[in-house]
């Protein structure tokens, strides 16, 4: 309990996002060694850190404390039912290693670990450490809304990342483009969108076929 207050209050009193430079990595390293009171004075994230054994024991002291919901979803993976593994869907090496840490293996079980509110206040730790910063916070949103629109049939990881870019955050919210404007409207924002980072170009049928199936979907994240 005493340990869940520090973290509480960490969250007002720090997040500051890490600078470039070497003396910002020496920190980072030394920050496994102190004691999680001279962390919350060193104002320092803790997404670019490597794990310790203090955070692992800290972080399973505070989910023995919770009773988590566990679901298990139908999420399509890419490429014609091969698996997305964490490493290519994330595309972050220390996220990924922590995420395979707590047996977040795929966009399945990101989407399972980060579907609520309170799910992902400990997600976001489980990913970027005790103390992440206010812009990993949003990083991990983007992964878990990214992880639900793979659910819809025909959706691969370039089109959940356009369509999160675009301002898409999930599959209900896909299912509202169901008239042939607003569909229109999403495909030139796709197809900006793309141009811009190098990715295939969704089709306006294809754009057609997701709203029409993610409108048989279930609500996920919340």
């Amino acid at each position: 309990m005493k340990t869940t207050k520090v973290l509480f209050s960490t969250l007002i009193a720090t997040s500051i996002l890490f600078s470039t430079g070497c003396s910002s990595n020496t920190n980072v390293q030394s920050l496994n060694t102190l004691p999680i009171e001279q962390k919350i004075s060193s104002n320092v994230s803790t997404e670019l850190a490597d794990m310790s054994e203090q955070e692992v024991k800290e972080m399973n002291q505070l989910l023995a404390n919770e009773n988590l919901d566990t679901k298990s979803f139908n999420v399509k993976e890419a490429n014609e039912g091969k698996d997305v593994s964490i490493d290519l869907f994330l595309m972050n090496p220390k996220a990924a290693k922590r995420a395979k840490f707590w047996f977040i293996k795929n966009p399945n079980k990101l989407l399972d670990a980060g579907s609520s509110p309170r799910k992902r206040w400990f997600l976001e730790r489980k990913l970027g450490g005790l103390f992440p910063s206010e812009a990993f916070k949003v990083q991990v949103l983007f992964w878990v809304e990214r992880a639900d629109l793979l659910r819809v049939e025909k959706v691969t990881i370039d089109d959940s990342f356009l369509l999160v870019m675009a301002g898409v955050t999930s599959t209900p919210h896909l299912a509202r483009f169901n008239n042939i404007i607003d569909q229109a409207a999403l495909k030139v924002q796709l197809t900006l969108l793309a141009f811009q980072y190098g990715m295939p170009i969704p089709s306006l049928d294809e754009v057609k076929d997701w709203t029409q199936n993610a409108s048989r979907l279930a609500p996920v994240i919340y």
